[in-house]
């Protein structure tokens, strides 16, 4: 797959891989390209402007998505900080297994929850076949309310590199997209913000070209996200 994508120098990854900020990343082997991290500006004591996330390229907008990694117990207040101060209005959940510590919203019968200057309530949970919908709403500083969508995926193991029914993927990104308000970049995650994000960011991407111009070049599209994100698309079973 490098051959279809640029090769990165090593201090590109620098940012990721800096004292301050190492602990930070769910995989030490798994880092940001620098210049394309979304930079946090909302200040929250004792946390700086990094997060292991970057911007992804969708179809028309160069920004269309950011993926990263499921937050670290000591990261959410980051994960908050990067929906607050980018607009988003809907993140997909693609990882089916994580650490109960690790959770960002509120849940066992919590009808909020607080992580830094956020106060996170909960609205409405809505259960499909394919996945699970929450409804929710972040404050800054008890103020400034922002509706929130979790689209949190059921239909794809960890086990799995790809879903075992691939219709079920197509279906839920056309889920996706049919509710988002394009207020802000669709935020994607999965454990490493990687294997299954970036798969949905091309195959998102794929859809939305074909539904416009009945023509796609897939190598393309997944150089341009490999150059942002060398680690997605590993290896050609995904690429198949």
């Amino acid at each position: 797959m490098n051959k279809i994508s640029r090769r990165h120098e090593e201090e590109e990854f620098d940012k990721g891989k800096s004292l301050e900020n190492k602990t930070k990343n769910r995989y030490s082997n798994i880092m940001p390209v620098g210049s394309e991290i979304p930079l946090l500006s909302t200040a929250v004591d004792g946390h700086n402007e990094y997060i292991n996330a970057v911007f992804l390229p969708g179809y028309k907008n160069s920004k269309a998505f950011i993926v990263t990694q499921m937050p670290l117990e000591d990261t959410k207040v980051d994960l908050w900080r990067l929906v607050y101060d980018y607009n988003i209005s809907s993140i997909v959940m693609l990882n089916q297994s994580y650490d109960s510590r690790d959770v960002y919203w509120p849940v066992s019968g919590e009808s909020s929850v607080t992580s830094g200057p956020f106060i996170i309530e909960q609205i409405n949970i809505e259960t499909s076949r394919l996945y699970q919908l929450l409804q929710l709403k972040i404050g800054y500083n008890n103020k400034d309310q922002r509706n929130l969508k979790i689209f949190q995926a059921k239909f794809w193991s960890d086990s799995d590199v790809v879903p075992k029914d691939s219709s079920d993927i197509f279906s839920f990104i056309d889920v996706v997209e049919n509710d988002c308000n394009n207020s802000g970049p669709v935020l994607v995650h999965c454990l490493n913000g990687c294997d299954k994000s970036g798969l949905y960011c091309v195959l998102a991407t794929v859809i939305e070209r074909l539904r416009i111009e009945q023509d796609v070049d897939i190598q393309h599209i997944i150089k341009q996200m490999r150059n942002m994100r060398p680690q997605i698309i590993p290896n050609y079973v995904l690429y198949i």
